[in-house]
């Protein structure tokens, strides 16, 4: 009889252990479940910023773009004069 209760006693500290490695367990991912929370809540507060400085890239890419092609065209013309220079000079 003893040792079934001696048996009884020791599962019941096992499934103790397990109670509060799984509540550890729990503990953590609630933890990292609020910190998910609270990034996403700062990413969305974010996000208006992100949209704005996207659209000002997209400008300034736009720009970009038309002052090489402007820097194409004034190299171009100026091609031509340097030749038309020659011409002259000759």
């Amino acid at each position: 009889m003893n040792t079934q209760i001696n048996n009884f006693d020791e599962e019941i500290k096992e499934m103790q252990k397990e109670k509060y490695r799984l509540e550890s367990d729990l503990k953590s991912a609630e933890l990292k479940l609020i910190l998910l929370f609270e990034e996403l809540i700062l990413l969305k507060s974010m996000q208006p910023e992100d949209v704005r400085l996207s659209n000002e890239l997209k400008k300034c890419t736009e720009q970009k773009g038309f002052i090489i092609k402007e820097i194409q065209d004034i190299s171009k013309k100026l091609i031509s004069k340097r030749a038309e220079v020659e011409d002259i000079k000759e």
